[in-house]
């Protein structure tokens, strides 16, 4: 866990573990390049980094926490079965069983991301080609790189959710019940809560809408 990722993973592990959105405790976990201009000599959190509320200003999305909080729950609770056995784990959400879970997660996301975009494209194209582009997509883009070696990033979550909004919007196109509506609208705000950025992607029904209305 390093970069981006300590603030995507701040509020899985700040809520799990503290019950609380205060962030001290993360930054001061951060890699070297992360706490770099966070922290001061001692190791405290710098004044900069607090907002007008005396809160940590966390810009990283919610969205990858949300995805991993089941997983990490079960962890968790393992973790103090297990030391409640005598196994002497730390029960912080830093130790090893929470990142290995946190980045076991983000793998499934990633290939479920995968298997769900190449269900789509073979409704539209021969099995063939949809296989071997979400090959391309796998092992031709960055994707492998934030699946296996920087999983608390969000890109492999994005993967995942807008494929997952992607798949949902087409399969009920045409006639939507008020229900389908409200889940596309939850899938929707899901993809922005996982990266801002995948906003663009709110295009689609805009677009299937006005050309509706």
């Amino acid at each position: 866990m390093r970069g981006d990722g300590v603030g995507y993973y701040a509020y899985a592990r700040s809520l799990l573990i503290e019950r609380r959105l205060d962030f001290q405790r993360d930054w001061q976990h951060g890699n070297e390049s992360f706490v770099m201009g966070r922290l001061d000599a001692q190791g405290q959190v710098l004044e900069s980094q607090f907002t007008s509320t005396g809160h940590i200003a966390d810009i990283w999305t919610i969205g990858p926490s949300i995805l991993w909080a089941p997983f990490l729950v079960l962890t968790h609770l393992g973790v103090l079965l297990c030391d409640g056995l005598g196994a002497h784990i730390s029960a912080d959400g830093f130790s090893r069983p929470y990142l290995i879970t946190m980045a076991c997660a983000t793998t499934l996301y990633g290939f479920l991301g995968l298997w769900i975009s190449f269900s789509l494209a073979r409704q539209y194209f021969p099995e063939r080609w949809a296989f071997l582009s979400t090959l391309g997509i796998w092992w031709a883009s960055s994707l492998p790189v934030y699946m296996y070696f920087n999983p608390s990033w969000s890109h492999a979550h994005s993967c995942f959710v807008i494929a997952l909004f992607l798949w949902y919007w087409n399969r009920t196109r045409g006639e939507r019940s008020i229900p389908q509506w409200i889940v596309l609208g939850l899938v929707s705000g899901l993809i922005v809560d996982v990266y801002y950025p995948n906003g663009v992607l709110l295009l689609v029904p805009l677009l299937e809408g006005i050309g509706r209305y």
